[in-house]
């Protein structure tokens, strides 16, 4: 041995002995990544979270389109016509123009019962109605 001072030398020996046990744990967690990443592969799990990825990325522009469109709705809606009224007066007047049609109706003339016809003057007007079943 070249060290004349044992701790030192006992030292340096678990210094390399951990080195080896690090080196050994390292070479079977590398193993473990190898092994995990080709069971991946061979069950197309890339290509799986590929296709997830652009189907996100579909439903996040189909959304994008729609949202434009309900803007675009709710701004038609809103903004006035070509005569200048707004979809929400036009509403509000025919509302009113319900209510005050609903009251008028509420107070028009009574209504009265039907005459009430004798029988015999009910059977005058009942005309015998033949049916040929042939």
């Amino acid at each position: 041995m070249l060290l004349r001072d044992e701790a030192l030398a006992d030292q340096i020996r678990q210094a390399v002995t951990n080195a080896k046990n690090a080196t050994t744990e390292l070479n079977r967690a590398a193993a473990q990544a190898g092994t995990l990443m080709s069971e991946l592969q061979s069950k197309g799990l890339p290509d799986q979270v590929d296709d997830t990825v652009k189907e996100a990325k579909m439903a996040v522009a189909n959304l994008d389109t729609a949202s434009v469109q309900v803007r675009q709705v709710i701004t038609d809606l809103t903004g006035p016509d070509e005569g200048g009224t707004t979809a929400t007066a036009t509403i509000r007047e025919s509302l009113s123009n319900m209510n005050v049609a609903a009251a008028n109706m509420a107070q028009g003339p009574p209504i009265r019962p039907p005459e009430r016809r004798s029988h015999l003057a009910a059977s005058r007007s009942v005309v015998p109605l033949e049916l040929d079943w042939c």
